[in-house]
């Protein structure tokens, strides 16, 4: 029996860098997470994820691996240490563009030229031939190291549109703005970051050795996120895997792991296979996965409120209307899972409490309690009891004596007592 939070924090994270536990890689964005260490994913496990998570969105696989990549990879190192002195260095070419003007103005008037023109009258009297500089389209260089940074901007505010600017993590922030903030500024100001045919050949004799490591780079992240090619995103995410995104604050760690186990119980052991579709756990996501069993669809949510998913209003939302002054907002349980035949719709909750104060143990089941009250003509539970799930960690020392006879049961995060809690709160097995 786990002891201590530290001891717990340290069991917990060692379930989900586990090799088949493909659930540790649905977690968020958000500034509570860190780069870590894990084993890679088994070849089945990381391909049975990017097939539920095709299947949920088309975007869904090459987000992930964008954002193991830009927030495990080394980017931002590789663009202080290597990039910007680059570029301190390069410098953008520059050509005498020639051109007809009626006043001399900036540039160098190519009397010759001007002569033989006026002579041969295809230029008037007040008309010169002109030569002005113009700055050339980059070097192959310079777009190396441009079409390198402008990848990484896209695909950082393509991810931080997904989970919002106010939640996103801030080593993303700082990658997204760094790489933006390089394009804009001298020397790739201006330039459209495009490669040029060609440019791989000049880049790869290039004494600078920047510009070559981004084409490399380039061609990797290409390589990852290659559409219609599942063994390549399998192969992708199997590698980028031994890095993972570990919540730092133990309540997160303690609600991903639960996620997971419930998510690994509902395919392996109550026998409804892989996921029809997984989705990650970013900003506005309607549901985590969704399971299919004979007649049975099984859906679990994440930290979502109940009347958007089943409609009507709480109680507790409801006095807005009653009270003038009051900023009300649904609470939203951790973990809702729903199933139905096609006919009616049942579902479950389960809240989960990292603790092991005693005090904050029996605030917790009596919050329970308030969700049973305020949800009561909300959730379509299953039967009179069960159907509130309270998930403690299991060094919290509690554990259940009789029958459970109350809408709300206390749980421990072990498989054998969270199969449980899904057993008795009403789903189908």
């Amino acid at each position: 029996m786990t002891a201590t939070l530290a001891d717990a924090r340290a069991e917990w994270a060692g379930w989900l860098r586990s090799a088949g536990a493909a659930g540790r890689l649905l977690t968020g964005l958000s500034n509570a997470i860190a780069p870590a260490k894990a084993d890679p994913l088994s070849e089945q496990a990381a391909g049975d994820l990017i097939a539920a998570l095709r299947r949920s969105g088309a975007d869904s696989p090459e987000h992930l691996i964008d954002a193991l990549d830009l927030l495990c990879g080394d980017h931002t190192e590789f663009i202080a240490n290597e990039v910007m002195p680059a570029l301190r260095v390069l410098r953008p070419e520059w050509v005498r563009e020639r051109s007809v003007a009626t006043h001399m103005g900036s540039g160098t008037v190519r009397w010759p030229d001007t002569f033989v023109g006026r002579a041969s009258r295809r230029l008037r009297s007040n008309e010169f031939m002109m030569a002005r500089p113009r700055r050339a389209d980059g070097s192959p260089e310079l777009r190396a190291i441009g079409a390198y940074l402008a990848d990484l901007s896209r695909a950082g505010e393509a991810l931080v549109d997904l989970v919002g600017t106010r939640r996103a993590h801030a080593s993303l922030l700082g990658l997204t703005r760094t790489a933006a903030e390089l394009l804009r500024r001298e020397p790739l100001g201006g330039q459209p970051p495009v490669l040029h045919p060609g440019d791989w050949e000049t880049v790869r004799a290039s004494r600078t050795a920047a510009p070559r490591r981004c084409i490399e780079r380039l061609q990797r992240r290409a390589e990852m996120r290659a559409a219609g090619r599942r063994g390549l995103l399998t192969a992708s995410l199997i590698a980028l895997s031994a890095n993972w995104l570990e919540p730092v604050v133990d309540d997160a760690l303690f609600e991903l792991l639960v996620l997971a186990k419930v998510l690994h119980l509902i395919e392996h052991d109550l026998g409804y296979g892989a996921p029809a579709s997984i989705g990650l756990l970013f900003k506005g996501a309607d549901k985590v996965a969704r399971f299919h069993k004979g007649p049975w669809t099984l859906d679990v949510h994440f930290d979502r409120a109940a009347p958007p998913i089943f409609g009507g209003k709480s109680r507790y939302s409801g006095l807005r209307e009653d009270y003038a002054g009051l900023s009300l907002a649904d609470r939203r349980p951790d973990i809702t899972v729903s199933w139905t035949d096609g006919t009616e719709r049942r579902a479950m909750l389960l809240e989960l409490k990292c603790t092991f104060d005693p005090v904050y143990i029996r605030q917790s089941i009596y919050k329970a309690f308030g969700y049973a009250h305020d949800l009561a003509n909300v959730v379509p539970f299953s039967s009179a009891t069960g159907g509130i799930a309270v998930v403690f960690p299991q060094g919290a020392g509690v554990t259940r004596r009789a029958a459970v006879s109350d809408r709300v049961s206390l749980y421990q995060e072990t498989d054998a007592s969270l199969r449980e809690a899904l057993l008795i709160g009403g789903v189908p097995a």
